[in-house]
C-alpha cells in the first residue's frame, strides 16, 4: 500500500523512500541476529508479547476494568499468543510490521514495550507471524487478519512483502466496522518446528518462574493462562488482592489454576516504599510463613524482569521504576568508566540500590518480628554474576554487601544440627564442591564433628551457597576445608567433638572421611597429619601403621600384655581404604614375643604378663599336639581362674607355642617353690586334698621329664615333695624308695635318731611320688649306716643298758626277730653279733635271770611267783626294765629262746651245711669247675658251674609233724624272680637234736625245683596289695601278715612231692648243660 500525497516534495518522496529501506533493512539486520543471539536472549519473544498486550490493557476504564488476560496455547505444531485488550489502532498494527517503536521517549504514555521493535524478537519462534483480532479508526471497529511474513531475504523482497501487507491493512482499515457481542481477542500464532517448540516450551516454563512477582507489579495483568494441547494442562495464573500479614509487610497469594492447589497459602510477602517493591517467595504451614528460596529466577524488575539478573546474588525480588536497565534489558550498570565523573545512568541506579539496601534491612525486621522461619535465606549478598559487567564491583561491597553483612552477622539466623539457633559470626561452614554427590557426602562427614556449630541438613546447601560468596567478608575461619577437619582432630581435643548415632562409630566416620580425602585427591593429609586410627583407638600418620593380616583376636591381647606394641602398630581393621600400608610382619611378630616370653622371670609383679602366657597355653591349631593339651589340663586343674579353657584356632599355624609353655611350666614350678612345703601348696592349690595334689604332682614330674630344657627346671627349682613335708629340687642325694621294697618307717626314725646324718625324710621322695625317673635307693641307704654303727669296736660298750645304741640294739631286735631272713640282709653285722649283744643289752645279772626263767619250761601264766627264783628286790627291779626294754615280758622270754635257739641254729646249720656241702662235692665229684658259695641273701646257696648263672638254692629245716615251712618275703620274690635257677630244699627232722649226717641229707632231703613258680602269685598278690588280708592261702602256698612284714608257708603237701637229692643231682647236670 502507497500513502502518498500528491503535494509531497520531491524530498519528502525521497526521504520517505529512503525509510522505507532503512526499516526493511533493520529488519533484515534484527533477523539475522536473531540466529547468533544466546538462547536467554532467544527467550525474551515471551515478554514482548506480553509487553504488547499489556500496553493494550484499558485506560479509561475503573481501575478494576484497567486489565487484561492473556493466554499461552501450545501445540505440537503451533504456539498461540492471545489477550482481551484494547483493539490496536492503525498507528500501532503498523508499527508491528514496519519494526518501528510506538513508545515515547520519556514514557509519559504510558507504554512500558517498544511494539514494533520488540515484536521483530517473536520470529525466532517462525519468520511468518499470524496476526488477528480488531482494528479501530474513528467509525469504529472491525475484525482483521494479515500475516507478517519476514521469510525473505534481500531488502526488494522485503520491500514487496510490506506493501502487500500494508494493502491488506488497508483493506481491513476501510471496511464497515462491526458491533460485537463478544469481541474477538487479539492473537498471534506461529507455526513451530521442532527446534522452536522446545525453544517455545523452554520459554514458557521461564514464564512460570517469573509470573509471581510479575503479577504483583504488574495490576493490570489480571491472569496469565497457558494451555498445553498434548497434556491436557489448563493453567490459569493469577495474583491475590494484598493483604497485610505483619505490619510493613503484606501477602499476595499466587495461584495457578488448579483446584487442589487453590487453598494453599502460597505466595509472595512483599513492601514498597520508595519507589522499591521488595517480595520474597513463601509459603504457609501450621500458621507459620517459611521462606522459600527464589531459585533460577530473575532478580530485578522494572516492568517486567530483566532477563539476565537470575543469577544476582540476591534473595529478594526487586523491582523500581527507577532503575535504569541496559540494553538489551539484561542487567542494571552500575560500573562507571571515570568514578570522579557523574554518569547518570550508574548514578541514578547506584541510588536505587541503596535504596533497595535499606528497605532491605527495614523488611528483614519487619519478617523477624514477624517470627518468619527460614530468614537465613534473606542473608545472601554476593557480587552479582553477569555475562556482562554491569555492577561496580568495589562499591557494591562496599556500599550494598558491608553493611547487609554487618548487619546479618550478629542476628541469630542459622540452626544448627544440634537444634540450637546461632549467630552467623558463632558458626562453620562445610566448604562447597560442585560435584553435588561429593558436597553432600563432606557435609555428611564434617557434621558429626561441629555438630553444634554446621547448619542443619536442610539448610546446608543454601548456606554453602550464602557463604561461599565473597567469603571474606564475612570473617575468617567461617569455612571448614577437609584441611582444617583433619587439623582439628591432631588437636588436644581428638576425636572427643564427634556426635554418632547409636549403630555409628568414631572408626566407621574415620574410615568415611579418609574415602572421603581419596576421592578428592587428599590422601596425602593423612601421611602429614594423624588420622587413621590404630587398634588402640589413637590417631596415627598412614606410614606409622600396618594393615592387619588379619591376626588372632587373642594373640594380639597377649602382644599387648607382654608389652609388644601390636594394637598401636595396628591400623584399626574398620578403615578399609588401606592404600600405601604394608602389611603386618606376622611373623616378626609371633618371634617377638616367644623371644619376650624366653626372657620372663617369675616374680609377683610379673602375673599380667604369665596370664597372656597361659592364654597361649590354651590356645590349639587344628593339629594334634597331645603332650600339649596334657600340660594344658594341669596348668588349668592347679590355676583354673588363670587358665582358660581349651580354644582352637585356625589362624595360629605358623606360631610356635614351645615358649610360652616352657615359660608357664617355670611359673609353675616357681609357685610350688614358693609354697615351701607341700601342706602350703596343697591347702592353697587343692583345697587340702592330698590325693589329688600328689596326684598332680606325680603328673607334672612326668612333664619335667618329658624334654632336657623341661628337666632343668626340677634341677633348679624345688618341687619335689619330700617325706619330710618339703620341697626340694632333684640333686645329688634325693631319692625315692624302692618301689618293690618301700622302707620300713622304723629305719628312717634309727637313721634320723642314731647316725647323726640328719633326717631320712629331707632327702627321701614322698612315697605318693611313683615316676621312676628319679633316681631310686633300696633301704639299704639307711640300713647301711644304721647297721655301721654295730662295726665300731666299743660296739659291746654301746649297746650295753646305759649306751648310746642300747634302745637302738633293742629297737632292731624287735624287729628282726619277726623278719629274721630280712634282717640278715639287711643288718649282716648286727645280726652276726646279735646274740652276743643280747647279753650286753640286757646286762649280765638280767641275762642270768632271763634264762633262768626260760629254764623253767612254763608257760608264763603259769609263773605266778618269782619268789621261787631267790630273786632279790634290786634283781626283780633290773627284771621289770629289761622287760620293758623287750616289749614285755613274752618278749623278754622270747629273747631268751631266741639266744638258745640261735646257739642250736647255728650249729646245725654248719652240720648241714658241711653235710650238704660234702654230699654235693661227692656227687658232684664228676663234674668239673664247679664252686659252692654261701651268700645268704634269699637263698643259702650259690651252686656255680662255668659259663652259666649260679643255681640258688634255700635249704629249710622242719620237725616231723610240723609240716609248714617258712619263707621270709625276700626269699619268696627271689625264688618268684628267679623261678628257672632256684629250688628250695627241706629237710625233715625226727627231733630237734636229731643229727645230720651226709647220709642222713642225702637220704631225706627233699627239692622242689617248682618253687619259683609255686609262689609267684601269692608273692605278687602280696607286691601288689594283698596287706588288707591277714592271710591269704591258695592250694599249698599260704601267705601271712604279722607285724605288716610277709612270710611264705609252704605245706607239707608241696614240698613233700620234692625230688630227692641223687634226683635233684642229675637236674643240675641237666640244667647246665641246657
Amino acid at each position: 500500500m502507497e500513502i502518498l500525497t500528491t503535494n509531497k516534495s520531491a524530498v519528502d518522496l525521497a526521504l520517505e523512500k529512503q525509510r522505507r529501506e532503512s526499516e526493511a533493512r533493520a529488519i533484515l539486520q534484527d533477523l539475522e541476529r536473531l540466529i547468533t543471539i544466546s538462547v536467554e536472549r532467544k527467550r525474551r519473544w515471551v515478554w514482548e508479547l506480553i509487553q504488547n498486550a499489556k500496553d493494550c490493557a484499558p485506560k479509561h476504564e475503573t481501575e478494576e476494568k484497567r486489565t487484561i488476560n492473556i493466554t499461552f496455547q501450545l501445540s505440537q505444531h503451533r504456539l498461540t499468543f492471545a489477550h482481551d485488550g484494547v483493539p490496536f489502532t492503525l498507528e500501532n498494527l503498523l508499527a508491528i510490521v514496519r519494526r518501528t517503536s510506538t513508545k515515547s521517549y520519556d514514557n509519559e504514555d504510558g507504554n512500558t514495550g517498544k511494539f514494533g521493535t520488540g515484536f521483530v524478537t517473536t520470529h525466532v519462534l517462525n519468520r511468518k507471524a499470524y496476526v488477528s483480532g480488531l482494528l479501530e479508526n474513528e467509525l469504529g471497529i472491525r475484525e482483521f487478519s494479515i500475516c507478517i511474513d519476514r521469510t525473505p531475504e534481500t531488502l526488494e523482497g522485503l520491500q514487496r512483502e510490506l506493501n502487500t501487507v500494508f494493502g491488506i491493512i488497508n483493506s481491513f482499515y476501510e471496511t464497515t466496522p462491526v458491533v460485537f457481542d463478544t469481541p474477538p481477542l487479539t492473537k498471534y500464532e506461529y507455526a513451530l518446528e521442532p527446534d522452536t517448540l522446545q525453544l517455545a516450551e523452554e520459554s514458557l516454563e521461564e514464564l512460570k518462574k517469573n509470573l509471581p512477582f510479575t503479577l504483583l507489579i504488574n495490576p493490570t495483568i489480571n491472569s496469565v493462562t497457558i494451555i498445553d494441547e498434548r497434556t491436557g494442562a489448563n493453567n490459569v495464573y493469577s495474583i491475590g488482592k494484598s493483604k497485610e500479614a505483619y505490619p510493613g509487610v503484606h501477602f499476595s497469594k499466587l495461584t495457578d489454576g488448579n483446584a487442589a492447589n487453590s487453598d494453599d497459602e502460597k505466595g509472595l510477602l512483599h513492601n514498597a516504599q520508595n519507589n522499591i517493591t521488595i517480595a520474597v517467595p513463601v509459603e504457609k504451614k501450621h500458621d507459620v510463613w517459611y521462606i522459600d528460596p527464589i531459585g533460577k529466577q530473575a532478580r530485578l524488575y522494572r516492568e517486567f524482569p530483566l532477563i539476565g539478573t537470575e543469577q544476582w546474588r540476591i534473595p529478594f525480588f526487586v523491582q523500581s521504576h527507577e532503575f535504569l536497565p541496559s540494553e538489551p534489558r539484561d542487567g542494571v550498570r552500575t560500573l562507571k568508566d571515570n568514578e570522579t565523573k557523574p554518569d547518570r545512568t550508574a548514578d541514578e541506579n547506584r541510588a536505587t540500590f541503596v535504596k533497595f539496601r535499606d528497605e532491605a534491612i527495614t523488611f528483614f525486621k519487619n519478617l523477624q518480628a514477624g517470627a518468619v522461619e527460614r530468614l537465613f535465606l534473606l542473608t545472601e549478598s554476593g557480587l552479582p554474576i553477569e555475562k556482562t559487567e554491569y555492577t561496580a564491583a568495589e562499591w557494591f561491597t562496599e556500599n550494598i554487601q558491608k553493611p547487609l553483612r554487618i548487619f546479618f552477622l550478629t542476628h541469630p539466623l542459622m540452626k544448627t544440627a544440634s537444634g540450637q539457633t546461632i549467630a552467623i559470626n558463632k558458626a562453620r561452614f562445610p566448604q562447597y564442591f560442585i560435584d553435588d554427590a561429593t558436597n553432600k557426602l563432606f557435609y555428611s562427614i564434617a557434621v558429626k564433628y561441629y555438630y553444634g556449630e554446621f547448619p542443619n541438613e536442610s539448610s546446608f546447601e543454601d548456606w554453602q551457597r550464602i557463604i561461599s560468596q565473597d567469603t571474606a567478608s564475612w570473617g575468617n575461619s567461617i569455612i571448614s576445608t577437609p584441611e582444617e577437619l583433619v587439623d582439628d582432630l591432631n588437636k588436644p581435643s581428638g576425636l572427643q567433638p564427634l556426635k554418632l548415632q547409636e549403630n555409628e562409630t568414631a572408626v566407621k566416620w574415620l574410615n568415611k572421611l579418609i574415602g572421603f580425602l581419596h576421592t578428592i585427591d587428599k590422601s596425602a593429609l593423612g601421611e602429614n597429619k594423624n588420622l587413621y586410627p590404630n587398634q588402640e583407638g589413637r590417631l596415627k600418620k598412614k606410614q606409622e601403621l600396618r594393615v592387619d593380616p588379619p591376626l588372632n583376636p587373642n594373640i594380639k591381647s597377649i602382644g599387648v600384655s607382654l608389652n609388644q606394641p601390636v594394637l598401636r602398630l595396628l591400623l584399626d581393621n574398620g578403615i578399609t581404604h588401606r592404600e600405601g600400608i604394608d602389611l603386618f610382619d606376622t611373623k616378626a611378630f609371633f618371634n617377638s614375643i616367644n623371644k619376650t616370653i624366653g626372657e620372663l622371670i617369675p616374680s609377683d609383679v610379673k602375673l599380667n604378663e604369665y596370664r597372656a602366657v597361659f592364654e597361649l597355653v590354651s590356645m590349639f591349631t587344628e593339629s594334634t599336639a597331645k603332650e600339649r593339651e596334657r600340660w594344658h589340663q594341669l596348668a588349668k586343674q592347679l590355676l583354673p581362674d588363670m587358665v582358660g579353657d581349651r580354644e582352637v584356632h585356625t589362624d595360629m599355624g605358623e606360631f610356635i607355642f614351645g615358649s610360652a609353655e616352657l615359660a608357664s611350666i617355670k611359673y609353675v614350678c616357681w609357685l610350688i617353690e614358693k609354697a615351701k612345703d607341700f601342706k602350703t601348696f596343697c591347702a592353697t592349690y587343692f583345697q587340702d586334698q592330698e590325693a589329688s595334689a600328689y596326684e598332680w604332682l606325680n603328673n607334672l614330674i612326668e612333664v619335667l621329664f618329658r624334654n632336657q630344657d623341661y628337666e632343668e627346671l626340677i634341677r633348679k627349682h624345688s618341687v619335689i615333695p619330700m617325706q619330710n613335708g618339703l620341697f626340694r629340687k632333684l640333686e645329688t642325694g634325693v631319692y625315692r624308695e624302692d618301689k618293690k621294697a618301700p622302707f620300713d618307717l622304723l629305719f628312717k626314725t634309727l637313721y634320723t635318731s642314731y647316725t647323726d646324718k640328719g633326717d631320712a625324710k629331707a632327702f627321701l621322695v614322698a612315697c605318693e611320688i611313683k615316676n621312676e625317673n628319679l633316681p631310686w635307693k633300696t633301704s639299704e641307704i639307711l640300713t647301711n649306716s644304721i647297721d655301721n654303727l654295730f662295726i665300731a669296736y666299743d660296739v659291746e660298750k654301746k649297746v650295753e643298758p646305759d649306751g648310746v645304741l642300747n634302745p637302738l640294739f633293742h629297737e632292731l631286735n624287735n624287729w628282726i626277730a619277726t623278719k629274721e631272713e630280712e634282717g640278715e640282709l639287711l643288718f649282716p653285722h648286727f645280726s652276726r653279733q646279735r646274740p652276743m649283744l643280747y647279753i650286753k643289752a640286757f646286762g649280765p645279772e638280767v641275762s642270768k635271770m632271763v634264762m633262768a626263767i626260760h629254764k623253767l619250761n612254763k608257760p608264763i601264766e603259769e609263773i605266778v611267783a618269782l619268789a621261787n627264783l631267790n630273786m632279790s628286790a634290786v634283781e626283780l627291779e633290773e627284771l621289770v626294765k629289761a622287760s620293758q626294754m623287750a616289749g614285755g615280758t613274752e618278749k623278754l622270754l622270747q629273747a631268751a629262746a631266741e639266744i638258745e635257739e640261735e646257739a642250736k641254729n647255728a650249729e646245725w646249720r654248719k652240720n648241714v651245711g658241711d653235710a650238704a656241702e660234702n654230699a654235693f662235692k661227692e656227687a658232684m665229684a664228676d663234674i668239673e669247675a664247679y664252686n659252692l658259695e654261701n651268700p645268704d641273701r634269699g637263698f643259702d646257696f650259690e651252686i656255680h658251674f662255668p659259663n652259666n648263672d649260679p643255681y640258688l638254692l634255700e635249704i629249710k629245716s622242719t620237725v616231723v609233724f610240723k609240716e609248714n615251712v617258712q619263707m621270709s618275703g625276700l626269699q619268696g620274690r627271689t625264688a618268684r624272680d628267679q623261678k628257672q635257677r632256684y629250688a628250695l630244699c627241706v629237710l625233715a627232722r625226727e627231733q630237734h637234736d636229731t643229727t645230720v649226717t651226709k647220709e642222713y641229707f642225702i637220704g631225706n632231703a627233699k627239692f622242689v625245683t617248682t618253687i619259683g613258680s609255686l609262689v609267684e602269685n601269692k608273692v605278687n598278690g602280696m607286691d601288689n596289695g594283698l596287706q588288707t588280708l591277714n592271710q591269704y592261702k591258695a592250694g599249698e602256698v599260704i601267705t601271712s601278715l604279722d607285724d605288716e612284714q610277709y612270710s611264705v608257708y609252704v605245706n607239707k603237701g608241696a614240698w613233700n612231692q620234692g625230688i630227692s637229692f641223687n634226683d635233684f643231682i642229675v637236674y643240675l647236670k641237666t640244667h647246665f648243660q641246657a
